[in-house]
């Protein structure tokens, strides 16, 4: 009996699945299938970009240090897209802390001398810092005392209906983040650089394809399979969120498979997540089969929401564990 291969090959759509030679080829598909995205967009980006500098311009020329931490106090939290908790004097936020990276960022606008600065070779175009949703530029003319946080009723509503358009950040980290963006951008040369040079310490692998996005050497295939493909980091901007909710971001070396029309998780790809929310998150936090959700929420943003494309990584939102057990999941996986 003569099987034909040709049905069965079409159903190998996980790369773990392929050989070395169609893993390579799925990768630039993937790849090229979000350049193409991408560029789709590139127009409409392009209009959100000018409305933003506007803003900006506007705002830098009522008040010149606005833009630039004046009287903020700011402590490092983490990871690019990722935990730094803001507190502005005037709106009386809470958690105020200080992250020197951020404040060094806003004062010098190259990096050291003696640290040169590379940009990976094989890093596609950036859009804008992220997508600006209309809401997002209502933000930027709003100030911190109408701002409302996410509760964790919010925020699981959000994410069980997809409307991930609906997360927002206080007024004023929004404004600070959209200038820290483009005073990174001018010393790196891109927040992917940046992110890669000063959080992840990876390294991409050459590339030959000035479309494709970065490309990293793993240990197994498979998303999440091993511990040292993947970095849980705190987010350094998270959205407003109520007090005690903590922001992180998993960071992996390995493409999380995505339907090519939408660019959704697939079936799988779900598993795949929700097998390590369990395994590492829901665990350590407590949290039962019965109380799914109750204390971790995961999702993981379209591309055109994304503030770093090109590098996979799902957001993790986690309440009512101590600070002990955040750091013991960031120092074992991350920096």
């Amino acid at each position: 009996m003569t099987i034909d291969p040709q049905p069965l090959k079409k159903k190998r759509n996980h790369p773990s699945l392929l050989n070395p030679e169609e893993r390579v080829r799925y990768i630039k598909n993937q790849n090229r299938d979000r350049a193409l995205r991408y560029r789709q967009k590139k127009e409409a980006a392009y209009e959100h970009r000018m409305s933003q500098q506007a803003v900006l311009r506007q705002a830098a020329a009522n008040s010149p240090t606005e833009m630039l931490d004046s009287g903020v106090n700011v402590e490092h939290r983490g990871e690019i897209d990722g935990n730094i908790t803001v507190n502005d004097s005037a709106q009386n936020k809470p958690n105020a802390t200080k992250n020197p990276i951020v404040d060094g960022l806003a004062t010098q606008m190259t990096p050291p001398d003696e640290t040169p600065v590379q940009q990976p070779q094989n890093q596609p175009p950036e859009a804008p810092a992220f997508h600006l949703t209309a809401r997002d530029r209502q933000q930027l003319e709003a100030d911190d005392s109408t701002f409302t946080p996410h509760s964790w009723a919010s925020l699981a509503a959000i994410i069980r209906t997809n409307r991930l358009e609906d997360l927002l950040r206080y007024p004023s980290d929004l404004r600070r983040y959209l200038s820290w963006s483009a005073s990174t951008r001018a010393a790196y040369g891109s927040i992917t650089a940046f992110l890669l040079q000063e959080r992840l310490h990876w390294t991409p692998l050459p590339s030959l394809d000035p479309e494709a996005g970065p490309q990293f050497e793993f240990v197994n295939e498979i998303p999440f399979a091993d511990a040292r493909d993947y970095k849980i980091l705190r987010n350094d901007w998270p959205y407003g969120l109520e007090d005690g909710i903590v922001h992180l971001v998993v960071w992996l070396k390995t493409p999380i498979p995505t339907t090519p029309d939408t660019g959704d998780l697939t079936r799988r790809s779900r598993e795949l997540v929700e097998g390590f929310m369990a395994r590492v998150f829901r665990r350590a936090a407590g949290e039962g089969e019965e109380e799914r959700g109750s204390k971790v929420l995961w999702f993981k943003n379209p591309t055109g929401l994304q503030s770093v494309r090109g590098i996979d990584h799902v957001h993790v939102l986690v309440r009512g564990v101590g600070e002990e057990v955040v750091d013991g999941w960031v120092k074992k996986n991350g920096s």
